[in-house]
C-alpha cells in the first residue's frame, strides 16, 4: 500500500512539472540559435543550412542542385573543365598508357585510394593546409588549420589553391617551395627534439619564388573565371607581355618553336619513380623510415604503431568514401628540382618535360607506367644565359 502511494505521488509530482515547464517545439529553433558564430555572406543569406548539411551522402550533385539555382551557367561550364573532369582524365591517361579498354582492378584501386586526394568529393588529407571543403566549398570557403573558418563564399585565395596544388603539383613552385624526400634520413632534422611542422604533409625547401609572386600577383590574377568556371580562355604570357624586346630570343619564329617557360623557369619539381604495392600485413619495421608519404592515413597508422596503440590497416576510397582493407605503400626514388628535361608538345614546340615512372605491384603482376608530360612550371623568372 505504501509503495503504491509513493508511486502515485511521484507520478503527480512529474505531472505537475510537465505542465508547468514551457514546451519548446523544433520549429521554434533554427541552426543559428546554437551556431551563432556562423555568418553567411550577403549573397547567400537566404539559403537554408540544411540545403548543404543534409543526411544525404555528399556528392557534387548536391552542390550542383543548390548552387545551380543562381549559378546554372557557371556550374554547367565548370563540369566541362579540368577541375571537375580530373578523375576521368587520369583514368583515360592510364588506359592509354597501358593500352587497355578497362583498367585492371588493382590499378584502379591504387588510383582511387592513393591518387585522388584532390577530387571534389574528398575533403583532402588531414594536414593543416590540405584539409578543405567539398564541391564548391573547396575553392570558395576559408579554412585554417584543417577547420572551416568562415561560411562566406568568396573569390578563391592562394590558400584555397594550395590545398590541392602542393608538393610536386604546379602551385607550390609559385611560392618557391620544393618538397623534400620521403625517406627520413634525407628530410629536415628534428627541431628541439620533435619533427618540424608539416602543414602540407611534407617538409619543403624554400628556393626562389616566381617573379610574379614577388610582385604581388596571386593565382587568380592569371587563372580567372573565364578559365576556371567558364572553361574558356586560358592564361597566356603574351596576353600581358605584348611589347617583348626585339632580340633573337623573342623573334616570332623562335616563339613558335619554343615555349616561354623553357627559358623563364627557375626550377622544375619532379619525381623519378614511385614503386607501390598493396599490403595487407606489411613489415612495419621495414617501412617505418618511409612512414611519411604525403598520406595522412598511412602516417596515422605508423604513428599509432610507434606509440604502441591499436591501428587498422585500411585506406579510404577517395571517390566513394568507403574504407577498404589493405594499404598502398610506396617507395620514392629520384625526387629532384634541379634537372630540366626538354621535349616536344603537340604543336612540335620545345617544352619542359616532366618524366615520371610508376610501378604498381600486386601478388601476381607488375605494371610499369611511363607518364611523360609537357608542363608549365610556375617558378617563372627572368631568362639567363647559363
Amino acid at each position: 500500500m505504501l509503495s503504491k502511494f509513493i508511486i502515485l505521488t511521484f507520478v503527480l509530482f512529474l505531472g505537475y512539472f510537465w505542465f508547468k515547464i514551457p514546451k519548446f517545439k523544433y520549429k521554434d529553433f533554427t541552426c543559428k540559435d546554437c551556431h551563432k558564430e556562423i555568418v553567411l555572406d550577403k549573397n547567400h543569406q537566404g539559403i537554408d543550412c540544411v540545403s548543404c548539411h543534409t543526411k544525404e551522402k555528399f556528392s557534387f550533385h548536391l552542390w550542383e542542385k543548390n548552387c545551380s539555382r543562381c549559378h546554372e551557367k557557371l556550374i554547367k561550364n565548370f563540369k566541362k573543365g579540368p577541375h571537375f573532369n580530373y578523375k576521368q582524365r587520369v583514368f583515360n591517361i592510364f588506359k592509354k598508357t597501358l593500352k587497355v579498354r578497362d583498367l585492371p582492378s588493382e590499378v584502379e584501386d591504387f588510383l582511387r585510394r592513393r591518387c585522388f586526394l584532390c577530387h571534389l568529393e574528398y575533403e583532402g588529407e588531414k594536414y593543416e593546409n590540405t584539409r578543405r571543403g567539398k564541391g564548391c566549398g573547396a575553392c570558395h570557403l576559408k579554412y585554417e588549420k584543417g577547420k572551416i573558418k568562415s561560411h562566406e563564399f568568396k573569390k578563391p585565395t592562394d590558400q584555397n589553391c594550395l590545398a590541392c596544388h602542393y608538393s610536386t603539383y604546379i602551385g607550390w613552385d609559385y611560392y618557391g617551395l620544393v618538397p623534400q624526400s620521403w625517406y627520413s634520413d634525407y628530410r629536415a632534422p628534428l627541431v628541439k627534439g620533435k619533427d618540424p611542422e608539416r602543414p602540407w604533409g611534407i617538409e619543403a625547401y624554400l628556393v626562389k619564388p616566381s617573379l610574379h609572386r614577388e610582385r604581388g600577383l596571386n593565382c587568380t590574377f592569371c587563372h580567372q573565371k573565364e578559365e576556371l568556371m567558364l572553361n574558356k580562355e586560358k592564361p597566356s604570357c603574351k596576353k600581358c607581355h605584348k611589347n617583348l624586346k626585339n632580340n633573337f630570343y623573342h623573334l616570332s619564329e623562335t616563339l613558335k618553336k619554343t615555349r616561354c617557360e623553357v627559358c623563364h623557369t627557375n626550377f622544375l619539381t619532379q619525381d623519378g619513380l614511385w614503386e607501390c604495392r598493396l599490403e595487407y600485413e606489411p613489415d612495419m619495421e621495414f617501412w617505418v623510415d618511409l612512414r611519411v608519404q604525403e598520406s595522412s592515413e598511412i602516417e596515422e597508422i605508423f604513428k599509432n604503431y610507434l606509440e604502441g596503440k591499436p591501428y587498422r590497416l585500411v585506406m579510404k576510397d577517395k571517390l566513394s568514401g568507403e574504407e577498404k582493407a589493405g594499404i598502398w605503400l610506396c617507395a620514392l626514388y629520384n625526387r629532384t628540382f634541379e634537372k630540366i628535361n626538354l621535349g616536344k608538345d603537340e604543336q612540335s614546340s620545345t617544352c619542359l618535360l616532366r618524366k615520371f615512372r610508376l610501378k604498381i605491384l600486386s601478388e601476381s603482376k607488375v605494371w610499369e607506367i611511363k607518364l611523360d608530360k609537357c608542363i608549365v612550371p610556375h617558378s617563372t623568372n627572368k631568362g639567363s644565359l647559363y
